[in-house]
Order: C-alpha cells, then sequence, then structure tokens
C-alpha cells in the first residue's frame, strides 16, 4: 500500500465531529433548525447525538452557537467548544457554525418563518463576538447553501428567508466591528 493509499485509509476512518482541534476558523456558517424557533438546544444535542437511524451519530451537537426563543427572548447558547472542528458544513467544519432555531425555508404549504429583528439583533451580537475573537472578516458569514450537506446534495438552508436578510446582517457586523467590509 502506497503513502497516498494509507493516508486515504486513515481520514475515511475519521468521522466528521471527531474532536479534533481548530486552530484559526475560516469563517463562520450560519444555519437554520428546520424546527420550532423555541425548540431547545437539548432537543437537537439529543438528535446529533443519537445513534443512526434515528439520529446522526455524533459525539456532540454539530454547531458551535444555538440561538432559539427561551420564553420570550431570544439567546445565544453555547454548543460545541469553539476550539473543536464542527459537524455542521462538509468542507467547512473548520468553521465556526451558528445555527438559529425555526423553519426560514417557504414551501407551498407554509410560508416559512420571517426572522424577527429581537433575533436578527441577537444574531449580529453573538457574530460581532465571533468575528473580534477569531479576526473572521463579516464578508466570510456564509450560508450553509453555499456548502451544501451531508452525502454532497443541494440544501435550502439557512432558508430563503433568513438567507435574504443575510447581506443586511453581514452590514450591521462591519458597523459595529468599524470595518468597511
Amino acid at each position: 500500500m502506497g503513502a497516498m493509499d494509507k493516508f486515504s485509509a486513515v481520514i475515511a476512518t475519521i468521522r466528521p465531529d471527531e474532536p479534533t482541534p481548530l486552530e484559526r476558523p475560516g469563517g463562520v456558517v450560519l444555519h437554520h433548525s428546520g424546527t420550532r424557533k423555541d425548540a431547545p438546544l437539548q432537543a437537537i444535542r439529543s438528535y446529533h447525538m443519537a445513534p443512526r437511524p434515528e439520529g446522526k451519530g455524533w459525539t456532540e451537537l454539530g454547531y458551535h452557537w444555538y440561538l432559539s426563543l427561551v420564553g420570550e427572548s431570544w439567546v445565544a447558547q453555547a454548543g460545541r467548544p469553539e476550539n473543536r472542528r464542527g459537524a455542521h458544513a462538509p468542507g467547512r467544519n473548520s468553521w465556526i457554525g451558528v445555527c438559529v432555531a425555526g423553519d426560514y425555508h417557504p414551501r407551498s404549504d407554509n410560508p416559512g418563518d420571517e426572522p424577527s429583528p429581537e433575533m436578527i439583533d441577537v444574531l449580529v451580537n453573538k457574530l460581532v463576538d465571533i468575528c473580534r475573537r477569531h479576526r473572521i472578516s463579516p464578508a466570510l458569514i456564509r450560508p450553509h447553501s453555499d456548502t451544501g450537506c451531508e452525502g454532497g446534495g443541494p440544501t435550502d438552508c439557512p432558508g430563503h428567508n433568513l438567507e435574504a436578510v443575510l447581506p443586511e446582517i453581514r452590514e450591521q457586523v462591519s458597523i459595529l466591528l468599524g470595518r468597511k467590509d
């Protein structure tokens, strides 16, 4: 077996959520949960950690941050430690994963959730915090739809309604960081 074959064999055994250290994130990937806006963090974590086929079979929540309604307020809650590679976007698991609770993708039978000003405010503040600490340009806040999903297929995540306000969110983050990008 050649060196590249050995390397490929080792890589094939690594799970996407292996507790691999993350030194410097390349950007931020924005997701939506596809659930209710008040879905608790523990429900998402349990799904990610449940064995297949009921769940993902991962060792931890795939996202680094999870925003949801807790009572009447939007709250940003820590998920996977930021110093560990995520399990949220193929090819971008070295980026910080931020998931917003809700289903922001319209369908024929459902217009999808609309991002509220309160949710956007909490999201912008969390993104400013992440970008400042990791020296990430707001231009590198990308939707999950840019990366595809498990198995290489396309995804509608984070949903059209949330992705539509992403340019405004990036602009607010830039302003609060005092940047012009």
